[in-house]
């Protein structure tokens, strides 16, 4: 496996951990939604049970009771709508929270990326100055091999002319 498809796979890797997050992050959140909402039903029952209990033991109470009831459902209402708008307001900070957290990752995954890409041009840059300088030293070994042939040459010559003379 190559450098940059252990990069590819590394990005990907921290992409599928993301949105990984991202879904454990949805599933608490839509569990806390509903926790909630079962702890408010439950609420909104045991009120229903007692203005219920109220009205059967007294009857002469029933408007008062009705008014009440009417108060209380008002104010329901309200902590209802008060609740949705934080669980919303929670909701929209978490996507945020979660989309600056991606966000993050995929920067810092372009940053070992461009790393790694700028590691490889020097590697590669290193990989040219070495052949280069290997095909110098292979030049310079040529030429100092003729030099010697040449000495060599020249050295039998002076010795077959001494010989001729």
């Amino acid at each position: 496996m190559t450098k940059a498809q252990r990069m590819q796979e590394t990005i990907r890797l921290n992409r599928e951990k993301a949105r990984k997050r991202k879904e454990e992050e949805e599933r608490l959140k839509a569990e806390k939604i509903r926790e909630e909402q079962e702890r408010l039903a439950e609420i909104k029952r045991k009120r229903a049970e007692e203005i219920r209990k109220r009205k059967e033991e007294n009857e002469l109470k029933k408007k008062a009771e009705e008014e009440e009831a009417e108060r209380l459902r008002r104010e329901e209402e309200e902590r209802n709508e008060e609740i949705l708008r934080h669980q919303q307001e929670l909701i929209r900070k978490g996507k945020e929270a979660a989309r600056l957290r991606i966000e993050k990752e995929e920067e810092e995954a372009r940053i070992a990326k461009e790393r790694e890409i700028q590691a490889e041009i020097e590697a590669e840059e290193n990989l040219k100055k070495k052949l280069l300088e290997r095909r110098a030293q292979v030049r310079e070994q040529q030429e100092e091999k003729k030099r010697q042939e040449e000495k060599l040459r020249e050295e039998r010559n002076a010795e077959y002319q001494r010989e001729v003379e």
